[in-house]
C-alpha cells in the first residue's frame, strides 16, 4: 500500500479470516473452487495483514489488487 512515493506498507492477502492460508501467486497459494453451479456472480472474501515493525507515516494508504480468473 502506498501513501506517497516515500511512504508505503507491505502487506499480504489471505483466503481465511484466521489469516493462515495466504492468497498468492504460486499454485499452492491459488484459490481453486471447481465448477461454478450457475452463471451468477460469486463473491470471495479476502483478508489483509500488515506486518508489525514497519516505519509508517500517519495517513491513508491505498492499493489496487488484480485477480486473474482462468476458466
Amino acid at each position: 500500500m502506498q501513501q506517497s512515493a516515500s511512504a508505503h506498507l507491505n502487506y499480504e492477502i489471505y483466503k481465511d479470516a484466521a489469516r493462515t492460508s495466504r492468497w498468492g501467486v504460486t499454485v499452492d497459494e491459488s484459490l481453486d473452487l471447481g465448477a461454478a453451479p450457475n452463471r451468477n456472480p460469486r463473491t470471495y472474501p479476502a483478508y489483509g495483514r500488515i506486518p508489525a515493525g514497519q516505519d509508517a507515516t500517519v495517513g491513508s494508504y491505498t492499493d489496487t489488487v488484480v485477480a486473474t480468473v482462468n476458466f
